[in-house]
């Protein structure tokens, strides 16, 4: 696959960040990056190298990428290793059927662009998942320490 079928114009749920990052390092096909979970939970995209002994990581957090685009620097990660990253398989297949939404499943970022609201009903239009507003009240005691000249006034 090549790096302009990943194009934002090509499909508003794809990242524009990712795609900058993307172009500057270089990848004009994106067979060589795949995405690492590390054993401490954080998202990576990148490369292991194919140094038989050493196996290091290069690449960067996803959140970086997200947030900073083309801007968000690669690093060869002393520590990140095979022993410690588990390819997430599927990543490109999925990104390429609902774009941002496989980068962030809780749907936490991108706000407005991302949904079509209707009432108390929202719909992801990348990839359709369907969210209803709740209303509710929120009661909550607090307690503090004030200083003696406050109790005395």
């Amino acid at each position: 696959m090549k790096l302009s079928e990943l194009h934002p114009k090509k499909n508003p749920a794809y990242s524009p960040n990712l795609y900058r990052w993307m172009r500057k390092h270089g990848a004009i096909t994106r067979e060589w990056i795949e995405m690492y979970k590390s054993d401490d939970g954080r998202t990576y995209l990148g490369t292991l190298e194919a140094d038989p002994v050493v196996k290091e990581f290069c690449g960067t957090v996803i959140g970086s990428i997200l947030t900073e685009g083309g801007r968000a620097e690669d690093y060869c990660h002393m520590g990140l290793t095979a022993k410690n990253l588990t390819k997430v398989e599927g990543f490109w297949e999925e990104y390429l059927r609902i774009g941002r939404c496989a980068l962030d499943k809780d749907h936490y970022i991108y706000g407005d662009e991302r949904w079509d609201e209707t009432g108390d009903t929202r719909v992801c239009k990348w990839c359709g998942r369907v969210e209803m507003r709740e209303r509710y009240t929120f009661t909550e005691q607090r307690e503090r320490w004030v200083y003696d000249a406050e109790v005395q006034s």
